[in-house]
């Protein structure tokens, strides 16, 4: 009876364009207020906010944001691209490539997906559309791309879950490494494989000599 009607809550608030978190809110104040009274749902309010946010775990992630702040100003991200473009930029499709690597390089840096795409969105998406790449695949692999951040540690998603779930960070992170890599690899062999399919969307950029 309970849980039906939590869920039939959840559903007609989502229903109704209401943001998810708030109703997860909703329908779990109302649960813990239903089994448990008033003084339960007080005494929760009261005490989680606080045992949470004083959990030093949480210090990872203003280190995280200075951390990809450092990236941004000191120029790294764009050296990351140019340096899978130069590899690849002999590869149809080379520069799509070197997006989607260089998403993981600079998540493995700062693991901040927002930050991610918007440094994507401002190196690598200017050099697809000047080498005559198709608008949608190019927005499309930046967009992707960007999101590798939050799956490759270190993540800020990541750390949140974890101590929200009350699991280990490390091994949250951790299992992290194989989904990235094999993620990347899947954007990778999907742009080679459009590429492949439609030509002129992705044009052989400039190559550059291995030696």
């Amino acid at each position: 009876m309970i849980t039906g009607t939590i869920l039939l809550l959840m559903f007609v608030l989502l229903a109704l364009g209401m943001p998810v978190g708030f109703t997860l809110i909703a329908s779990g104040a109302l649960g813990i207020y239903w089994i448990g009274g008033g003084s339960a749902l007080l005494g929760i309010l009261s005490s989680m906010p606080k045992d949470s946010a004083s959990s030093y775990e949480f210090l990872a992630i203003p280190m995280f944001l200075l951390m990809a702040e450092f990236v941004l100003r000191s120029g790294v991200a764009d050296d990351l691209f140019q340096a899978a473009a130069a590899w690849f930029g002999r590869v149809r499709g080379g520069l799509g490539i070197a997006t989607a690597l260089a998403g993981a390089g600079f998540g493995a840096i700062c693991g901040s997906s927002t930050a991610s795409a918007a440094t994507l969105a401002s190196t690598s998406l200017p050099a697809m559309l000047k080498y005559g790449y198709d608008k949608r695949m190019a927005s499309g692999v930046v967009a992707i791309s960007g999101t590798l951040a939050m799956l490759i540690p270190p993540s800020i998603a990541m750390v949140v879950y974890a101590l929200l779930a009350d699991v280990s960070v490390a091994k949250m992170l951790i299992a992290g490494v194989v989904p990235g890599i094999l993620v990347t690899l899947t954007i990778a062999l999907t742009v080679y494989v459009l590429a492949a399919r439609n030509p002129e969307h992705a044009p052989l950029s400039q190559a550059f000599p291995l030696r």
